[in-house]
């Protein structure tokens, strides 16, 4: 019986450890965001992330739409299956939109790019 115990009291503070140490939230289509990288990324396709460090993200059934802040040396590079390119340098937020039913993904675009492809694909999310 003590044994028994034992078992489930362990079990019971290494899921409560794993809460703590490593959050994530679905965003649906197997997209999730990663609270401790400041990250978004793709459980099932390979390729669509969005780096850190993630400002805000909205999301509904159809698309997500993120407002990013690039950082130059990023310690999380090592996770990404890609580099990124800036057009505006690291100084300045970049926009993104995934479209979950095609698994595309738009970005990084400036704001005025991210306007056009918000009226282009009628997402109607703003932050």
């Amino acid at each position: 019986m003590s044994r028994i115990i034992w078992l489930f009291r362990n079990v019971f503070v290494l899921l409560l450890l794993h809460g703590c140490v490593y959050d994530t939230h679905n965003l649906g289509s197997d997209y999730v965001y990663d609270d401790e990288h400041k990250m978004i990324y793709s459980s099932s396709h390979s390729g669509n992330e969005i780096p850190s460090t993630i400002l805000e993200y909205r999301f509904d059934r159809s698309f997500i739409i993120i407002k990013q802040k690039p950082r130059e040396n990023d310690p999380n590079a090592s996770l990404y299956s890609r580099e990124f390119h800036y057009s505006k340098g690291f100084d300045e937020v970049y926009y993104w939109i995934i479209i979950k039913e095609k698994n595309v993904l738009l970005g990084p675009m400036i704001k005025d790019e991210y306007i056009l492809a918000k009226q282009k694909y009628a997402v109607e999310m703003d932050f």
